[in-house]
């Protein structure tokens, strides 16, 4: 499985090495409304505000093991980064092995809808979703996984899911990832600052 996962993220890197912008790892501050008027910038690991939306942030770094877990993800794999990637990633096992026996990766990175379908990758907007502008996309590679984004001005916001196999399935594939991308949007404060 790590060997699987390695793959995974490997190829969302490859992407992500696609858009323009920064190399440099960008760092989330999220605000939260000061009393009487102090406007002093908080640090939170509970995001509460859709601040943090507002420019790129590191998934694990922001949300905590018990908002994954309420999102549905289970078991937090450890994963090697690239410090100078434009890809901040947390890697996951699902909650129910006994269904499901991919590998979850909830990340941030610098490339945009627009990037993914000049790569020739079928995009396709998600009409289950109840939050606006979350879209899903086949990856490249013949493996069975699904991506469910959403993009912002500084890029996207997404959830991963890949599983050993072949061929690529969007409802069979896809509804966990766009489920747990809208708990965790949800759970940060909701959507704001994203690009329609």
């Amino acid at each position: 499985m790590h060997r699987s996962w390695s793959i995974l993220l490997a190829t969302t890197a490859l992407l992500a090495g696609c858009s323009s912008g920064s190399s440099t790892p960008t760092t989330v501050t999220v605000t939260s409304p000061a009393p009487s008027g102090d406007s002093s910038v908080v640090t939170d690991r509970h995001p509460t505000n859709t601040d943090l939306f507002s420019s790129q942030f590191h998934p694990c770094e922001v949300f905590t093991e018990e908002q994954f877990a309420q999102a549905g993800l289970g078991k937090h794999l450890n994963t090697t980064e690239n410090p100078g990637s434009n890809v901040q990633t947390c890697g996951f096992s699902p909650v129910d092995l006994e269904d499901l026996d991919g590998t979850y990766l909830v990340a941030t990175d610098r490339t945009n809808r627009s990037q993914i379908e000049n790569q020739r990758l079928l995009t396709l907007d998600w009409a289950q979703s109840g939050t606006e502008g979350i879209y899903v996309h086949e990856m490249p590679s013949e493996v069975r996984q699904c991506t469910a984004a959403i993009d912002f001005d500084w890029g996207r916001f997404l959830v991963g899911y890949r599983e050993l196999g072949q061929g690529w399935e969007p409802e069979a594939l896809c509804s966990a990832s766009v489920s747990i991308l809208e708990s965790l949007i949800s759970q940060a404060g909701g959507r704001n600052a994203a690009q329609d």
